[in-house]
């Protein structure tokens, strides 16, 4: 489940209920479904909100390695840029932030091997994911700690606690 608070002071919550996504809005009385059980067979979401309280969901289906992105005008979801490859056959882990600037970017595991890991990172600009440069790291990471270990301030940082340091990386 994630929870976030939209730039007016709405919560928000999404989650995955027998397979559909779920994101719900708090009116201030009861918590509002936004249609989001339209989306189905998901197993893996993140979500942001942006300046104009639209929602943007990324998600996974059945373990496919593809991540799904949909937007929420306050009516209606539209279907955004998909990204397709990653690692087949793993749980679909990812992250979605929103930078200070309003600009979404996802991060997820690119390439697992040995005591290494490869981090994709991507920006939403001008319809489409763009990637930025990959980085690999030589640590176990818990692909389920991505939400705690990604920021996002006006650029994407990966924050990554690695025995007796932590190791800061910016994505540009």
């Amino acid at each position: 489940m994630e929870i976030k608070i939209s730039p007016n002071g709405t919560p928000y919550i999404a989650f995955v209920s027998n397979g559909n996504a779920i994101i719900k809005k708090y009116n201030g009385n009861s918590w509002i479904n936004l249609n989001s059980n339209i989306i189905a067979q998901v197993n893996w979401i993140s979500f942001v909100i942006d300046n104009n309280e639209n929602i943007i969901l990324t998600h996974s289906k059945n373990n496919i390695s593809s991540i799904f992105a949909n937007k929420y005008n306050g009516s209606f979801w539209q279907s955004l840029d998909t990204i397709f490859g990653g690692i087949a056959g793993t749980d679909p882990y990812f992250t979605l932030e929103m930078s200070l600037n309003f600009e979404p970017y996802i991060v997820r595991p690119d390439f697992l091997g040995g005591d290494s890991i490869t981090f994709a990172t991507y920006k939403y600009d001008n319809g489409i994911w763009n990637a930025i440069t990959p980085l690999t790291v030589e640590a176990e990471i818990d692909e389920e700690q991505l939400a705690s270990i990604f920021c996002v301030g006006y650029i994407p940082w990966l924050i990554i606690p690695i025995v007796d340091f932590l190791f800061l990386h910016k994505s540009v």
